[in-house]
């Protein structure tokens, strides 16, 4: 940090330096709190004191230590930007020290930005026009990448009112928040030992509680973490205990899938029907009958009122799922229908066939869009509607945008590919690998980001699924008549359970209740697993 007048500290007493210690000399000698350095400790103490509206006892540590949060010039400064100061702003800017050799023009071009905003605001067209042409295009000569933002912000001089500024500019005037976002954006360039993020010691609090969450293999539970010790959650409150063993088929169940409120589920199987299971009570609500071959996928609607059905017969079917009542059949596809997935807006649907084509289709039975290639294994739509995600007989995954239609990436895998199943933040997708192993891949990148193995596959499709708190937990069938789960971040295989008698086809995770989970097998089972019965009450 530079002083104002280019001369030597100042005389004690007065802010030097970094402006931080009242003392003499430009720093203390470095003195150490368990590893630490002090001054920054003090420093980030003070700052939460005065968060927490503790003043006096700020003042009382300020006094002791011979230390102040920040310096008088970035006091000043953060003062100046929240009162809309913006002479005097740009004076004490030129004071503070900055992170990288260049970053000054960055933090003068959106102040200046936030000038103009304002001066359009108030509907001062000449002021605003001085800053735009005088200020801001100057600094434009020295930030080529910042051309198309001072088009843009030239076209905001046709706003008709501040309510269009507003909405133009996604920006809510000087007396919202815009001027403390603007202290937010500073911070990216203003040295953080000069000026303090804001809330450090919580946001420290933080990531020191994300690191012990993310080193805890069986994190399943929403309770909030103390800072008094350290966290790990008990391995015997994980879900790994059969408490249920359903039934209701006489062949094998080829899937399973909770509804989206997790107050039902779903199993669907070779015996060509479906059976709707009430999870309080674990009992059958609805068998769903027509299909005249074996039942292979399913997929409840957004709102959870309807259900439809994939079978080998080339059908799609939809049911009501109050009465357990048909509503329509969909015929179009000329070999088995392999999969089936909701539209977010709950008005259509896709289905994949392996007669190599992908149909969305309206729920009056009309066909929207269709796309042709190879034999479709299993299909995905991301929860924000933007991606559709399929796996085919190729051995390649196919990402297609859902806006435009068209085909965003393909790739080609090692091997088999059985199963794809997409995350709830829409970013990854899961792919069950006939390897023996279970891909999860970054959609946004298109990129494999980590392998699961140990499941066996190679016969038969298996299927895979997100699960557990913040879908931390990676599931999947195997021929091997077991359950796998994984720790999704470290890859760490931390369940292998049996209880099945045959291959596993199918899981899948509970999305109200992470301690709960399905599988189905070749046994015509599904079962329900969850805590240990006298563990149960914990959840």
């Amino acid at each position: 940090m530079r002083f104002t007048n280019g001369a030597d500290p100042s005389p004690a007493g007065s802010s030097i330096g970094n402006g931080l210690q009242i003392r003499n000399g430009a720093r203390a000698a470095a003195k150490l709190y368990h590893g630490h350095d002090r001054e920054e400790v003090t420093r980030l103490i003070l700052q939460t004191l005065q968060d927490l509206g503790y003043a006096s006892a700020a003042t009382a540590l300020e006094q002791e230590s011979h230390t102040l949060v920040e310096s008088s010039e970035v006091a000043a400064f953060k003062e100046s930007v929240l009162q809309g100061n913006w002479d005097k702003v740009e004076q004490l800017l030129s004071l503070l020290e900055f992170q990288q050799e260049g970053d000054a023009p960055n933090a003068l071009f959106i102040v200046r930005e936030q000038k103009y905003l304002e001066l359009l605001e108030q509907r001062n067209v000449p002021g605003a026009l001085q800053v735009l042409r005088s200020e801001l295009t100057s600094l434009t000569t020295t930030l080529n990448h910042n051309v198309p933002r001072l088009h843009f912000l030239s076209s905001l001089m046709m706003c008709l009112c501040s309510e269009d500024l507003y909405e133009q500019a996604r920006w809510d005037g000087a007396n919202g928040t815009s001027r403390r976002m603007l202290l937010g954006r500073l911070q990216r360039y203003v040295s953080p030992s000069a000026m303090i993020p804001e809330h450090r010691l919580a946001t420290l609090l933080d990531q020191a509680k994300a690191h012990q969450v993310s080193e805890c293999l069986y994190h399943n539970s929403a309770q909030p973490i103390s800072l008094f010790d350290d966290h790990e959650c008990d391995k015997n409150e994980f879900p790994s205990t059969t408490i249920e063993v359903l039934d209701g088929h006489k062949d094998e169940v080829w899937f399973v899938k909770f509804s989206n409120n997790g107050k039902f589920l779903a199993s669907a199987s070779k015996d060509r029907t479906v059976v709707i299971w009430d999870v309080e009570a674990f009992e059958g609500l609805h068998v769903l009958e027509g299909h005249d071959d074996a039942v292979s996928y399913v997929d409840w609607s957004p709102d959870d009122s309807k259900l439809l059905t994939c079978a080998t017969d080339h059908n799609v079917r939809l049911y009501d799922v109050r009465t357990g009542g048909l509503v329509r059949v969909f015929q179009a596809h000329h070999e088995p229908v392999s999969s089936c997935a909701w539209l977010p807006s709950g008005q259509g649907f896709i289905t994949g066939s392996m007669d190599g084509e992908i149909i969305m289709w309206n729920l009056q039975g009309g066909i929207t869009h269709k796309w042709s290639g190879s034999r479709i294994y299993d299909l995905a739509v991301s929860m924000d509607g933007s991606r559709l995600v399929s796996i085919c007989t190729a051995k390649k995954m196919h990402i297609y945008n859902l806006i435009t239609k068209v085909t965003e990436a393909s790739v080609t895998m090692p091997s088999d590919l059985t199963c794809v199943t997409i995350s709830k933040d829409s970013r990854y997708a899961l792919i069950n690998v006939a390897t023996k192993e279970v891909h999860l891949w970054d959609l946004e990148r298109v990129r494999l980001v980590r392998k699961f193995s140990g499941q066996v596959q190679g016969k038969y499709v298996i299927r895979s699924a997100f699960g557990g708190l913040d879908e931390s937990f990676v599931i999947s069938g195997s021929e091997d008549a077991c359950v796998y789960i994984w720790n999704k971040e470290h890859g760490t295989l931390v369940e292998k359970l049996e209880g099945h008698v045959g291959t596993v086809n199918s899981v899948s995770w509970n999305p109200s209740n992470a301690y709960m989970f399905a599988s189905a097998g070749d046994d015509q089972t599904v079962r329900i697993w969850s805590k240990s019965p006298e563990l149960r009450g914990r959840m």
